[in-house]
């Protein structure tokens, strides 16, 4: 990129491929790139200085430049009859050559050879109000089949040894490793916080094999070059954490989101692991925006392993809908069940979008070696299972008995194959497709999304011959897939040709015996 800044200087950078926790771009007049070779985009901002964020912080797949300077005093005061003028001009330099025609209705994946990286562990979040809920229905959490459990305790409010026994319970009927994250108060004294803890937890019978400590101030969101929350050190808090659970591996960063844990990065010598969350709804909301975090993942991924050193790196609990709003007071409501940022309850997550994103999600964590990735919830505005909430959930609410969100039928697949080793798969228009293969049980496996509101028709390339079968989460099957937990195996039919029809955000499993 060419930069020239408000003073008339000029130079000549590149656009960041770590993420960085402060703006990349300060002081800018006007910002050129080259967009495809000898053609270059330039847009002059004038009026103000203008500086770049890296919204891929957020796991938003783009930069943001945006006017008044984060370093400039607020609140202000524009004084009354003043004149504020503001421009942004975009011109285009030099040609594009004509591209080659694409057909926007089909697409290639190859499958190559064994990659170096295996599926992770995956889990779900469970959160307190949810504990319970997920013990009414766990003969469809048992079929989940989550590897671990990320229980959430927080010490500022009153320990419950119901919610406490309820984890407990869930994690012996599942089998599924139990970890916990803990938020406290973060006053002067975090192992005085954390002794009732420990003594609530022994009492309730849990034996959790992963423990993260978070002081409540890191919650929030923090700018950078402004002065830290008043809190213990945190090699004061993650020693308290240590003493109060010994025996057990010992995580921490945040429990928000990349952006804070670029910001706020932990002494990793006192960590097994370091972990955060992510959301794709914090600053749009609507479908492509959302889609499009599954591609700043990679990333977020590469960015967190280039500092967290020797630490095992987990992602999560993450979902569509916002679990904690690190820059207000809470969530926000969402009646209406629409496209809302920052929204507890978002309605793709019980739809096909939401089977969609969750492959792609788990996708990107397989693809980038995470250590365990956790998605969603058993149950609730998160969940994977439907029970009925005080917000409408069109269609479910009218079901008789049990009933999943098509994201289940990806989770269940997906849970059981743990450690498996991956398998390359590319598509070729990226963005359009999400894909991810391994081998199981003499099995090739891959599944694959459509990341669009087009339909497609998706080739494979590089599939061993074998007997094949392919089951698809769609329009045509939602009534069978939201009221059988077991329904892909009563979809599967014969893959005979090597191509499967994918209607919008549809999601496919194909199963080839070697």
């Amino acid at each position: 990129m060419r930069v020239v800044h408000t003073d008339g200087r000029a130079e000549t950078d590149r656009f960041p491929e770590l993420i960085t926790p402060s703006q990349p771009v300060f002081d800018i007049r006007s910002l050129a790139h080259e967009i495809a070779p000898g053609a270059w985009a330039i847009c002059t901002m004038e009026g103000d200085a203008f500086e770049m964020e890296d919204q891929r912080n957020w796991s938003d797949a783009s930069y943001k430049t945006y006017v008044r300077p984060l370093a400039k005093s607020w609140p202000y005061t524009l004084a009354k009859g003043s004149r504020h003028e503001q421009s942004v001009r975009l011109a285009i330099a030099g040609s594009i050559a004509p591209a080659a025609a694409v057909d926007p209705a089909s697409l290639t994946v190859t499958l190559g050879g064994a990659s170096d990286a295996r599926v992770p562990a995956i889990g779900i979040g469970v959160p307190a109000d949810e504990a319970e809920c997920a013990l009414s229905a766990i003969d469809l959490v048992r079929r989940l089949g989550p590897r671990l459990l990320v229980c959430h305790i927080d010490a500022r409010q009153a320990l419950d040894q119901v919610r406490l026994e309820a984890y407990r319970s869930l994690a012996e009927t599942t089998g599924a490793e139990l970890g916990l994250e803990i938020v406290i108060p973060g006053s002067t004294d975090p192992a005085a916080e954390l002794r009732p803890v420990a003594a609530a937890v022994a009492k309730a019978g849990l034996t959790p094999e992963t423990v993260a400590v978070s002081p409540a101030s890191d919650l929030m969101s923090h700018q950078p070059g402004h002065e830290d929350p008043d809190v213990p050190p945190a090699t004061v808090i993650y020693a308290a954490a240590r003493a109060a659970f010994p025996g057990m591996r010992h995580g921490g960063g945040v429990f928000a989101y990349f952006t804070e844990l670029n910001r706020k990065r932990p002494p990793l010598d006192l960590l097994d692991f370091v972990t955060h969350t992510t959301c794709p709804i914090v600053h749009a909301a609507d479908d492509r925006s959302v889609m499009e975090t599954l591609e700043a993942l990679p990333a977020i991924i590469a960015s967190t392993k280039a500092f967290c050193g020797a630490a095992a790196y987990r992602i999560g609990p993450s979902a569509i809908g916002c679990r904690q709003n690190p820059y207000g007071k809470g969530t926000l409501d969402n009646p209406r069940g629409g496209r809302v940022c920052l929204a507890r309850v978002d309605p793709r997550q019980r739809g096909l979008f939401g089977a969609a994103w969750t492959l792609g999600y788990l996708a990107a964590a397989a693809q980038g070696g995470v250590e365990a990735v956790t998605v969603g919830a058993p149950t609730g505005p998160f969940g994977f299972i439907y029970r009925r909430t005080i917000e409408p959930q069109l269609y479910f609410d009218a079901l008789e008995g049990q009933a999943v969100f098509p994201a289940f039928h990806v989770m269940a697949g997906l849970t059981a194959a743990a450690g498996r080793p991956t398998i390359v798969a590319t598509p070729s228009r990226p963005g359009v497709a999400a894909a991810l293969a391994y081998a199981a049980d003499g099995r090739v496996v891959v599944w694959l999304a459509n990341l669009t509101t087009q339909a497609l028709t998706v080739a494979l390339a590089g599939l061993q011959p074998g007997e094949a079968r392919v089951a698809v989460i769609d329009a045509a099957s939602f009534a069978q897939v939201t009221t059988d937990p077991d329904a892909l195996d009563g979809l599967a039919r014969r893959f005979a040709d090597g191509r499967v029809a994918l209607d919008a955000y549809a999601v496919a499993r194909i199963e080839v015996a070697s």
